[in-house]
């Protein structure tokens, strides 16, 4: 949970994003995470920005901090 928390605080920090909500779900074996945007399909940025996001995301699961937590 604390992992979660900090990716929806970390992304919805962040304007540019349009980061609207994450979520997720302990249903499964595994952890799914959704992020939902405020982006359009025609907004010629969003590619670039869902690109940002998920860096974002996979930097902060990749950490040092992460890892030790999992």
């Amino acid at each position: 949970m604390p992992i979660v928390d900090a990716i929806s605080d970390g992304l919805t920090a962040k304007a540019e994003y349009k980061v609207k909500m994450v979520g997720y779900t302990n249903k499964f074996d595994y952890l799914p995470i959704s992020i939902e945007t405020t982006l359009s399909s025609s907004d010629s940025e969003s590619e670039k920005i869902v690109e940002a996001i998920e860096e974002t995301v996979q930097d902060y699961l990749n950490s040092e901090k992460v890892k030790n937590i999992i």
